[in-house]
């Protein structure tokens, strides 16, 4: 995992679209980091928690709200937090590798694409083999 300063500063709301099959679910999330503590709340449109997640040091602290899919470990959200937020900074492991290429990014993890991400005009889609996530900055 990375240390939290190398996400610098963060102050923003983010819209968020997960697409899972023929399922499109829509949320906003908080993103905030003074350098040392980054913190991520992501809340329903109706503005209940979906989950929050803390990273300080090397702790960290995931906490899923009740309407939070259980078979969607807070740690993978993580690490594709980590993937698209950090861009070629993200260590996700000795058996990860990653690859430039068309001015996006693949992930592969032990000879197989896990993820690619492409970036363009204030927009970052991830696509892994189950779902989509595309992630858009509001404006503050």
């Amino acid at each position: 995992m990375l240390e939290v300063s190398a996400f610098g500063p963060l102050a923003q709301s983010e819209l968020l679209t997960l697409t899972a099959g023929e399922h499109v679910v829509a949320f906003t999330a908080r993103v905030e980091s003074d350098g040392e503590t980054l913190r991520v709340v992501a809340i329903t449109p109706t503005g209940q928690r979906l989950f929050s997640i803390t990273r300080q040091g090397n702790q960290l602290i995931t906490e899923p709200g009740p309407l939070w899919p259980a078979q969607m470990p807070l740690a993978a959200v993580w690490r594709d937090f980590e993937m698209t937020h950090a861009r070629a900074n993200a260590q996700l492991g000795a058996d990860w590798r990653r690859i430039e290429q068309n001015g996006g990014e693949e992930w592969w993890f032990r000879q197989q694409r896990q993820a690619q991400i492409v970036r363009e005009d204030g927009k970052i889609t991830l696509i892994r083999p189950e779902y989509q996530l595309s992630i858009e900055v509001l404006p503050e």
